[in-house]
Formats: C-alpha cells, sequence, structure tokens
C-alpha cells in the first residue's frame, strides 16, 4: 500500500467516526432540551403549589390550574423517557 491509500482509509474511518459522534450529540442535544423543559414543567407546577398554598386554601381555580401544571410536566417527562402516548 502506498501513502496515498493509507491516508485515505485513516480520512475514511475519521470521517465515519466524526459522523457516529455527530449523530450522537444530536441525540444527547435532544434529550438535554427535553430534560429542561421537565425541570422548567416541573417548576411551573411548584410555584403553582406555592401560589396557593399562600393563604392555607386552594380554590377550584387553583387546583385547576395545578392539575393542568402538573399534566404538563407529566407529558414532558414521558417525552423524556420516549413513553408513547396512548391512542
Amino acid at each position: 500500500m502506498d501513502t496515498d491509500t493509507i491516508l485515505l482509509i485513516v480520512s475514511a474511518a475519521l470521517a465515519g467516526i466524526g459522523m457516529l459522534f455527530g449523530g450522537k450529540f444530536l441525540i444527547v442535544k435532544t434529550k438535554l432540551k427535553q430534560l429542561a423543559s421537565v425541570v422548567k414543567e416541573g417548576s411551573d407546577v411548584m410555584k403553582a403549589l406555592d401560589e396557593a398554598g399562600e393563604d392555607n386554601k386552594i380554590t377550584a381555580e387553583e387546583w385547576d390550574l395545578i392539575k393542568k401544571e402538573a399534566s404538563e410536566a407529566w407529558a414532558a417527562v414521558k417525552l423524556l423517557l420516549g413513553i408513547k402516548p396512548k391512542e
């Protein structure tokens, strides 16, 4: 084998490794965005609970808001874990 052939093989191998890691990076990037969404939704639930508990009473409107925020947080968790929605 001459030098050009060896360089071609090494270049092809490095290109393949680059594509593999590039694909893995996209997967990790997506999961990090989903994790950030879970944290934000969890924060929204905690905020709704805190605001509802300030007067030691939870009204129907506050309860509906808590349920809505909890539902959104659970949807974000399911997306992160890859759980398919029921059809």
